[in-house]
Parts: structure tokens; sequence; C-alpha cells
């Protein structure tokens, strides 16, 4: 019936996100919503928007703690040229925390399941950012932290006068530990991580354990050792 199929047509298109019935709803009505409900039943959509918000939550914890990470980066590398210091770092120990840190920032967070008020949480607004206020300065004091864990293993191995693959190496051990640290305390930005929940995500207890066991073999495997440029400490 013409006059049916436009009203079906028309509350999906006149509403933010329109839903149809996949079962039940014309055919008008699913090529009009947005969403279209294949069990139709209304659970699904509850459950479809705590996975979306999942999503969102995880993928902001991502962005802020792979910045926080750049952030703190390029203060660990300007100082020492600004007081004219030996690099905290090897270029090959460059390489190998960047990839440690990307996977970290990818499959790490992805895998992070839900938090506790997921679904008690009013609406956001459509136009709200990614990055807020707030996580401008969660990112910036995230990126000072590492940069002050970074630097006292290196201002130490300095004050020990050690050589400069010493130097290096204490402050890449540092730099492992601290940003493995920093991933799991940026699990949640609604709260502190307790100790129940410290190790709930498998995919990031991976990472921080391999993460870990690379550290050991290179400094006790000598031909890995020789490659990190690792020296005694």
């Amino acid at each position: 019936v013409p006059g049916q199929a436009a009203k079906d047509a028309l509350a999906p298109k006149a509403a933010e996100v329109g839903v149809a019935m996949g079962r039940r709803g014309t055919d008008v009505a699913r090529e009009a919503a947005q969403a279209v409900l294949v069990d139709d039943d209304y659970t699904t959509l509850a459950h479809g928007i705590f996975e979306g918000r999942r999503f969102h939550d995880n993928l902001r914890k991502g962005v802020h703690y792979y910045l926080a990470v750049k952030t703190g980066l390029i203060a660990i590398f300007l100082l020492p040229v600004l007081a004219g210091l030996p690099l905290p770092f090897a270029p090959i120990q460059i390489i190998v925390l960047e990839l440690f840190m990307d996977l970290a920032a990818s499959a790490g967070f992805v895998a992070e399941p839900a938090q506790a008020d997921v679904a008690l949480r009013p609406p956001r607004g459509r136009d709200a950012p990614l990055i807020d206020r707030a996580g401008v300065i969660a990112i910036l004091f995230k990126g000072a932290l590492l940069f002050a864990a970074v630097m006292a293993a290196y201002a130490w191995a300095l004050w020990r006068q050690l050589p400069a693959a010493g130097v290096q190496t204490s402050a890449f051990i540092a730099w492992m530990a601290a940003h493995v640290a920093l991933a799991y305390a940026s699990r949640s930005d609604r709260g502190w991580i307790g100790w129940r929940n410290l190790f709930a995500n498998p995919v990031m207890n991976a990472w921080a354990a391999a993460a870990t066991a690379f550290v050991v073999l290179a400094l006790t495997v000598a031909p890995l050792r020789e490659v990190m440029k690792f020296g005694a400490i």
C-alpha cells in the first residue's frame, strides 16, 4: 500500500538513528533505516549500543596511551640534545620500542573488556571530541611520568659513569618497564584498576609477558645483546 509504505519510511528517516525490524519490518522501512534488527529483539539493540560504547572507550584509551607515549618519547630525546648529553637510545633500540609500543596501542586496547558502568552512562553528544581538555591533561601527565621514569634511570647511569652502551641499556629497560606499567594504568579512565581486574585482558598480558621476556633475553643472550647494542649495567 503506497500510503502505508510512506508511513513506514517516515519515522526511520526522521530519527537520528532509524531502526527497523529485520523479520516483520517492511522493505521500505528497512531501506530507510540506519540499523536493522535481524532477530527483531530490542535487547539486541541495547547490546549493540553497549558494544559501541566499549569500542569507543577502547579507541579513546588507546589513542590517549599512544599520544602519551609519543609525548614522553619526544621529551626524552629533547632534553639530552639540549643539554649536550648522550642519546638515551641506540637506533635499533628505538625501532624495537616503537614496535612494542604500537602493539600495545592496537591489539591490547582493542581486546579490553567493557567497563562496569558502560550500561549506566548517559549518552554522549554527537559532537563530543575524542580528545577533550581532560584527555589532553591526562596525555601530558602520563607522558611526564614516562619521561621522569626513563630520565631517572638515565641520570643514575650517568652518575655511575657507565659507558654509553650501559647508559642506553639502563634507559631502555626503564622505558620498557614504565610503558608496560603505563599501558595497564591506561586500561581504565574512570577509576583505578584494582588487583582483581588487573590481569583481565589476556592480550595485554601476553604483550607484557613478551616485552618482559624480550628484555631478559636481550640482556642474557650474547648475539641478541650485541644486536641490541646493550652494555653492562
